[in-house]
This record gives structure tokens, C-alpha cells and sequence, in this order.
């Protein structure tokens, strides 16, 4: 409590209220009407606060496993090159991601509120994750004296960031959702997309600032697209399913 309290005390608000509010608007509102694009028409009322709180406790789940198993080659002693981790690192977070929203969906109240299980995963990395890492960094930086970034343009690319990986997770679960007898086949695919998603992620972050065009942006462009045909995908067949 005392450290959270002096993290607050270091925090120039006028500075933090700016990235704050880009980064909620477009990971935690922006995706909310997407969501109802997403929900079967024919489905009674309720259950989409259930779903959300799911999806925000499988991201819990995902924060206390995920490490665990990514460090699992260096527990082992196993000796491997730093992009052969970065690809088992990548695959690991798509295979359990995916599979604990698939084990989730197999629920029939879930499955039918399935966009906004993937809404709440998306939610809670941007509440539990991002904005604590924000005002940290921030507070840190006030802290030792630095100025932080002079411009925007950081907090638009996480906001664009959080956007997209919210819409992933949205779209995910909603295919996962639909024609069951095929879930082990759209787990694997959407897994190893995910995987390649993560590992475009990182090799896009380490030249940022160091190659242009900017690698940020035109990942984050190709992300865009490929959520766009994955939420016609979903939405597709939902109409097909008689949604």
C-alpha cells in the first residue's frame, strides 16, 4: 500500500491523463459495440457480465501459467538459440490463451455471449497489465528527472495495439464458439496465429526506432486487416448458424 501510495505522489497527472485516456478509449471502448456485432440475435438477455468476468479470469490464469511454461526450457537446462525460444515462447502463449477460451466456450451459455469472453480477456490485459506498466514507467521516470516521450505517438501505437489484440481475442472466441465438431482444428490455427502474431510483435518492437518505415505501424496495419477478416469470418458464419 505505502509503495502504491508513493508511486501516486510521483505521478505529473497532466502528463499521465493523455496515454491514460487513448489507451482506454481504444482498448476498452472502442472494441464494445464490435461485441454486439458479434452476439447472436437469437440469444436471451443476460449473461454477457458472466462472460466478461470469465474471460477476465482466464487472463488471470494465463498471467500465473504462461511464465511457467515459457521458462520451462531454461528450467530444463535445455540449451536453445534465442529465436528458437522466442517461436516455443510465442507458440506456448497461443496454444494456452486459445485453449483455456475453448475449454471455457464449451459451456453453451458461454458460447452464445462467446464475443464477450474474449471482450473481458482483452479488458483485463489492459486493466491488469498495460495501465499498471504506464504508471510505473511514468512515475519512475518523474522520479530520476527524465523527461518520458515528447509526443503522443508511443501511446497511440499501445492504444492501436490494445485495439487490435482485444478485436484478436473477440474474433477468436467467437469462431471457437461456432461449429463445435471442428474446435480442435480452429484451435490450432487460431494458436499458431497467434503465435506468429506474438513473435511479429516482438521482432516489429525491436526495430522501432531503428528502421523505417516504422515497423510498429505497418504491423500493427497488417494486424488491422487481419482482424477485419477474421471479424467477417465470425460474423459470417454466425448469419450462417441462424444467428
Amino acid at each position: 500500500m505505502e509503495l502504491s501510495l508513493l508511486l501516486l505522489t510521483q505521478l505529473d497527472w497532466g502528463k499521465v491523463l493523455p496515454p491514460l485516456t487513448i489507451i482506454i478509449t481504444m482498448g476498452v471502448l472502442l472494441p464494445l459495440p464490435v461485441a454486439r456485432l458479434l452476439e447472436p440475435r437469437q440469444t436471451p438477455r443476460g449473461g454477457r457480465l458472466v462472460a466478461i468476468i470469465t474471460g477476465v479470469g482466464l487472463l488471470i490464469v494465463t498471467l500465473l501459467v504462461q511464465p511457467l511454461l515459457q521458462r520451462l526450457p531454461q528450467e530444463l537446462g535445455l540449451v536453445v538459440s534465442p529465436t528458437l525460444l522466442l517461436a516455443y515462447q510465442a507458440l506456448v502463449s497461443g496454444l494456452l490463451q486459445e485453449g483455456l477460451k475453448l475449454s471455457a466456450l464449451s459451456h453453451p451459455p458461454l458460447s452464445r455471449r462467446a464475443a464477450y469472453l474474449g471482450l473481458g480477456f482483452g479488458w483485463a490485459e489492459v486493466l491488469l497489465v498495460v495501465l499498471p506498466v504506464l504508471v510505473v514507467s511514468q512515475a519512475t521516470l518523474r522520479s530520476m528527472g527524465l523527461p518520458g516521450p515528447s509526443s503522443l505517438e508511443p501511446y497511440l501505437l499501445s492504444g492501436w495495439e490494445r485495439l487490435n489484440v482485444t478485436l484478436f481475442h473477440m474474433a477468436g472466441a467467437v469462431l471457437l464458439s461456432i461449429a463445435w465438431a471442428r474446435r480442435v482444428v480452429r484451435w490450432l490455427s487460431l494458436s499458431l496465429v497467434h503465435g506468429v502474431v506474438n513473435m511479429g510483435g516482438v521482432v516489429a518492437i525491436r526495430g522501432y526506432g531503428v528502421v523505417e518505415p516504422n515497423p510498429l505501424v505497418v504491423f500493427y496495419a497488417a494486424l488491422t486487416l487481419l482482424n477485419l477478416f477474421l471479424l467477417l469470418k465470425a460474423r459470417r458464419l454466425l448469419l450462417g448458424a441462424g444467428a
